[in-house]
């Protein structure tokens, strides 16, 4: 029998393992929210993120002694849909985080970016 036709016993039964070890192991963490939910979720953190970027790009600069209210209302539209998926089930788990950990962080974010009265709107419409 060739070489490479066949795996060794011990081999076999070492891949064998192995496979069953990563399907036991591998996988996201349950609950998941739905696709569509998921989606939702990826898009505000987005939205979020890149409010912030434009807020604090407006307040570096010295001609903008305030910001425009473009990125707040971005922010605060982003941080609303969260608040909508997490309203849903906050026990969901996002890359990791439940919704709940996540909107934690997020609103320590936003503090962080200067914009402390989205911040206060999202944790009011999660609690």
């Amino acid at each position: 029998m060739p070489a490479r036709a066949a795996l060794s016993e011990p081999r076999r039964l070492a891949a064998l393992l192995a496979l069953a070890l990563l399907a036991a192991g591998c996988g996201a963490q349950q609950p998941q929210p739905p696709a569509a939910q998921a989606h939702r979720v990826a898009s505000a953190l987005t939205g979020i993120t890149e409010a912030c970027a434009e807020h604090r790009r407006e307040a570096a600069l010295p001609r903008f002694r305030t910001s425009s209210p473009g990125p707040r209302q971005a922010a605060h539209m982003r941080a609303t849909q969260l608040a909508h998926v997490f309203g849903e089930n906050p026990r969901w788990i996002y890359q990791g985080q439940t919704l709940r950990a996540l909107v934690a962080t997020t609103v320590s974010y936003l503090r962080e970016c200067q914009l402390p009265g989205v911040a206060a709107s999202l944790q009011r419409q999660t609690r």
